[in-house]
């Protein structure tokens, strides 16, 4: 959560003196609703949710126009999916392309829409998040995450806080870049 801050208050600066420039944060459905086996993750999601839709009112007088784009499990080599994908929780059929995820990012952007859900399910999940007893839905969830251990859990959080640094660092900006 603090690195996320960082970076956005690092970059508003540079944000704002451009006409029109955007900020996407990546959160990821799991933000919408407690889960129990991931709570740390989630919790990290929902504050950026709720942190790019305060922010998406607070810098738009200043041209910038800030997106929580949430996607379900993207295709990619994050440890995480690979060990849902393992653990028979996840389906490699249900895993969204990444460039599918970035098309509707820029949809969204295009439409001014400071939320964007995508992959399956999206719609089915943000229903029942609003509308199941909570106690309901946090027991399906747990039985649906039940084989996390929290070990496994806080060295995936860690895997991303990892990432996060290299981020901060330029090394993943510069790695794609060269790509």
């Amino acid at each position: 959560m603090t690195a996320t801050m960082n970076l956005l208050l690092g970059f508003h600066d540079d944000l704002a003196s451009h006409s029109t420039s955007v900020a996407v944060i990546v959160s990821s459905r799991a933000g919408y609703q407690p889960m129990p086996n991931m709570a740390v993750y989630a919790a990290c999601k929902a504050f950026s949710q709720s942190l790019a839709q305060a922010l998406f009112c607070e810098w738009e007088k200043e041209g910038i126009q800030v997106q929580s784009l949430m996607p379900g499990a993207v295709d990619t080599e994050l440890e995480a999916n690979q060990n849902l994908l393992r653990e028979g929780i996840l389906r490699k059929a249900d895993m969204q392309n990444p460039n599918e995820v970035v098309e509707a990012s820029i949809q969204g952007l295009i439409n001014k829409s400071p939320r964007v859900f995508t992959g399956k399910g999206a719609w089915l999940q943000r229903i029942c998040a609003a509308l199941l007893p909570v106690t309901t839905l946090l027991r399906a969830i747990h039985k649906q995450f039940a084989t996390k251990s929290p070990k496994r859990m806080i060295s995936e959080v860690s895997s991303e806080t990892n990432q996060v640094k290299r981020i901060q660092k330029g090394e993943l900006y510069a790695h794609h870049v060269r790509k």
